[in-house]
């Protein structure tokens, strides 16, 4: 099994990633302080709160 020399980076709003082509992908969330499991006792899911979310602008185009 080989490397692939990939990296890990943390998801941090704001950062930009230009992909090629004349694509971006922007970092939406999460944003910190990041919810804790004492703040989800009121509801919502926790595996959920805390997902990352990408924002992907081409030309005219975008989408989240």
């Amino acid at each position: 099994m080989t490397q692939s020399g990939a990296s890990y980076q943390k998801a941090q709003a704001g950062t930009k990633y230009d992909i090629g082509g004349g694509a971006q992908l922007t970092v939406l969330a999460p944003t910190e302080p990041l919810f804790t499991r004492d703040q989800m006792k009121t509801g919502g899911n926790l595996p959920n709160a805390n997902s990352i979310v990408l924002r992907l602008d081409y030309g005219d185009f975008s989408c989240c």
